[in-house]
């Protein structure tokens, strides 16, 4: 309890392959392995979210091998995003999070040029514009088992 796919995606090491397949395979998890992959692309979970109403940030779903940072920047200035939030669909813990600027992006094409050198192993960013007020209305997750409300964490 408490290990899953994401802490093997961030640790990334010889063990991770090995590891994954014995999740992959065990039959005991929970939750179970094909709810644990859904999850751990963001874009899965987030657009069924979306599709059912779910109040959630403008987005965009930058996938790896049909991006690039400059056509990124276009779709979001033709969006009219003043500032934006990147971060890695297959991570946690704040990795490759970043709070940009656009007026920066422009002033400076390293900065995305950078993300995307750095993080160019990741299958997808999810770009979402930035909204005021996040640091006083922290995202919530809500945990829930079998039907019942367990617990709910903001980060």
């Amino acid at each position: 309890l408490g290990f899953n796919a994401v802490n093997l995606m961030v640790a990334n090491n010889q063990e991770t392959p090995k590891i994954m397949k014995v999740l992959a395979t065990c039959g005991n998890l929970a939750p179970d392995w094909g709810f644990e992959q859904y999850i751990l692309q963001k874009s899965n979970y987030m657009k069924d979210c979306m599709a059912n109403g779910v109040p959630m940030a403008p987005t965009i779903f930058s996938l790896k091998g049909k991006r690039s940072p400059e056509g990124l920047l276009d779709e979001i200035k033709a969006r009219g995003w003043k500032s934006f939030v990147m971060k890695q669909s297959e991570s946690g813990f704040s990795l490759g999070f970043c709070k940009l600027k656009v007026e920066e992006c422009e002033k400076d094409s390293s900065i995305l040029t950078t993300y995307f050198k750095d993080y160019k192993h990741i299958s997808e960013f999810v770009v979402q514009e930035a909204v005021d007020g996040f640091t006083r209305n922290w995202e919530t997750r809500c945990f829930w088992y079998n039907g019942e409300f367990l617990y709910a964490i903001a980060n």
